[in-house]
């Protein structure tokens, strides 16, 4: 009986170990947008949980405008919020118990940006300018956004320091996830040092509703979209050879410029669906 007990005390010791061995490292999550559409359910459920069951410790950032909700878009123009936050305080209040280090951070979009009018001449959807205008000032307020994850990350980053984070991911705040990330793949690709993007919605480029990260290419990521487009615009939006036609492109092109290697992954592994898919649309989305 005692060899018995202190085999089993030996093997639950050991799983013990294995299931924290299996939680080393830290990971970030930043979501970007408005709060008026944020939507924190499937993304606790199918993002979040998977990786608290890897890494040791998941630490989220919100970077949102407040204000009622806005559509670029024609065909989302009569789409209803998903997000059912009234104040940054009810979204930060969602997390709680979920992670011990998070920020809800107020985003105010600039003035009307000044836009390169060869970014305006080739976006692909048609339409005065004045859409196209707004188009543009939509990708740019989303860049910034972006561009303030970064400070984020090194905050929230700098509150268990030295250990820095392992995966760094960044995703819309509007995308909703029907089926948990593959974060076995997800960790795989980042430790080879390449981003992790779902190939469905690309438009003929890169899907910017999100993507993981490496830690080492995360300043790159977060910022490069903003300094691409305003400080180096030759090498991307006035190259000769430039396909430039939406934001999708427009990614792909600033991450080739930058070398970052990415993997288009299946549904499989994660899909951020567009929220503008529903019993209605017209849409498809490659979902397996």
């Amino acid at each position: 009986l005692r060899m018995a007990v202190a085999a089993a005390v030996c093997a639950a010791g050991a799983r013990a170990e294995l299931i924290q061995t299996a939680r080393e490292g830290r990971a970030f999550i930043c979501l970007t947008g408005q709060l008026s559409r944020l939507e924190l359910k499937s993304k606790l459920r199918h993002l979040v949980e998977p990786l608290r069951s890897s890494f040791k410790s998941v630490d989220i950032a919100m970077i949102l405008s407040a204000g009622d909700p806005s559509f670029t878009n024609r065909e989302t123009i009569q789409a209803k919020a998903h997000g059912p936050y009234s104040s940054f305080q009810n979204a930060e209040s969602a997390l709680e118990g979920v992670t011990k280090n998070r920020l809800a951070r107020v985003f105010v979009p600039p003035g009307m940006p000044q836009h390169d009018e060869r970014y305006l001449a080739q976006l692909d959807k048609p339409g005065p300018r004045s859409f196209r205008a707004r188009r543009a000032t939509s990708h740019v307020r989303q860049w910034a956004m972006q561009s303030e994850c970064l400070s984020a990350m090194y905050e929230l980053e700098r509150r268990e320091a030295p250990a820095e984070y392992s995966l760094v991911a960044r995703f819309r705040e509007d995308v909703y996830f029907p089926a948990p990330v593959n974060v076995s793949a997800l960790r795989s690709n980042a430790e080879q040092g390449r981003l992790s993007v779902c190939k469905c919605e690309s438009h003929y480029g890169v899907n910017d509703k999100g993507a993981f990260v490496p830690r080492k290419h995360a300043p790159t990521y977060f910022s490069a979209l903003l300094t691409e487009y305003y400080l180096w615009p030759v090498r991307t939006v006035g190259n000769a050879n430039s396909t430039i036609r939406n934001p999708e492109t427009f990614l792909q092109a600033v991450l080739q410029q930058h070398k970052l290697p990415v993997e288009h992954v299946e549904p499989s592994v994660m899909s951020p669906m567009p929220t503008r898919l529903n019993s209605t649309s017209s849409d498809s989305f490659c979902i397996k």
